[in-house]
């Protein structure tokens, strides 16, 4: 078990979004519901904690 913070914060985000994306299907709209945070938040931890496959879409306008 890592008792570093930011090892231990990534290791429960991404138990929490595992959790709650079997209980949601899949589905990110729902997943970001059940944890309690906006979708676009949902995409950027998916990123971030390297869950692969679920790209953030672009919304009309949006330059990266």
């Amino acid at each position: 078990l890592p008792l570093n913070l930011k090892e231990v914060r990534s290791e429960a985000e991404r138990s929490a979004i595992r959790q709650a994306m079997l209980i949601a299907d899949g589905n990110i709209s729902r997943a970001a519901e059940l944890l309690g945070i906006s979708r676009p938040t949902l995409y950027d931890l998916l990123a971030r904690l390297g869950f692969a496959g679920y790209e953030r879409p672009e919304t009309v306008g949006e330059s990266r």
